[in-house]
């Protein structure tokens, strides 16, 4: 509710006219958009969940779990639906693992949860790499502390994986009885199979072209509706970190949190509150006509 009130409160719905001309609102810049750029932004964003189902299935393969791109796929989108009904991305993880599970019976379930939470850190590792690449690119001068932050998550990542495969892990008491045994054992195991590293390879190249994808499109609706930042590297350190805030299990879709991350971040980068808004809710558009087709596909599954 404070989120809400925040970006009601920071947003005019109308044009605010003063002396020295008006400052759109919120409504005049959803009419002002480019809408066959926004048709293919989408398709682009499209194309951005089937690379993701491909990097799941190469993690999902460490699960022992053997299902084609298009079955991936499908179960990317009928999650994805869910998540927009549950809150953050919490849910539709959930999905996933149910909707494997009830297509591959012989899996194990915690293995099925490790890929997820996988496909999760490879995701969020190579979004903060990509966004602090482009950031440098465009000059790092300003951005605080937010950028060290970004370039933190890739190397805490690693550094994680590196202690998992640590020999003398597997080898701790705590792993073999009671809760540990059932519920963190599998896990471990899973992080220590013998192509995993393989695997993770091949999940983080595709996931660099997932979150390259996530970030041109978020600036590419910018350009759509007419926004020009003042600080183009702000842009992506913004948008990643609006993206990570819209993940968090706050309320279903990331309403209210993830349009208050928008506004507060992309405001650094000089883009008005009511672009900031559009430009999130354009987004959302995206994923919901996305869920759309995973609530089509789910409904008509045969039983």
């Amino acid at each position: 509710m404070a989120a809400l009130g925040f970006v009601a409160y920071a947003v005019p719905l109308h044009d605010r006219c003063g002396p020295a001309g008006c400052d759109p609102g919120l409504l005049t810049t959803l009419r002002s958009a480019n809408i066959p750029a926004l048709l293919a932004l989408f398709a682009a964003y499209l194309a951005g969940t089937l690379v993701w189902a491909a990097r799941w299935r190469a993690l999902l393969g460490l699960a022992e779990v053997r299902l084609s791109l298009g079955e991936v796929w499908r179960v990317t989108l009928e999650a994805q639906a869910g998540g927009i009904l549950l809150p953050g991305g919490v849910g539709g993880d959930a999905l996933r693992v149910a909707y494997v599970k009830s297509r591959a019976p012989e899996a194990t379930v915690s293995k099925v949860i490790a890929s997820t939470l996988a496909d999760r850190v490879v995701g969020l590792s190579t979004l903060a790499a990509v966004a602090s690449a482009a950031a440098l690119s465009f000059g790092a001068k300003g951005l605080g502390p937010y950028l060290p932050v970004l370039v933190a998550i890739p190397i805490a990542c690693v550094l994680g994986v590196l202690v998992l495969r640590q020999p003398r892990l597997a080898q701790a008491s705590f792993l073999s009885r009671g809760v540990g045994a059932r519920f963190l054992r599998p896990l471990l195991d899973y992080a220590i199979a013998p192509g995993g590293p393989r695997a993770l390879l091949r999940g983080v190249l595709l996931s660099l072209v997932v979150s390259a994808v996530q970030l041109a499109v978020v600036r590419g609706i910018l350009a759509a509706i007419g926004a020009h930042p003042d600080h183009e590297a702000e842009v992506y350190v913004g948008t990643t970190l609006a993206m990570i805030v819209a993940a968090l299990p706050a309320l279903p879709g990331g309403w209210g949190t993830a349009d208050a991350a928008y506004v507060f971040f992309l405001a650094r980068a000089g883009v008005p509150a009511p672009a900031a808004v559009a430009t999130c809710l354009i987004y959302r558009v995206f994923w919901y006509a996305t869920g759309v087709c995973g609530a089509v596909a789910a409904v008509s599954r045969a039983r």
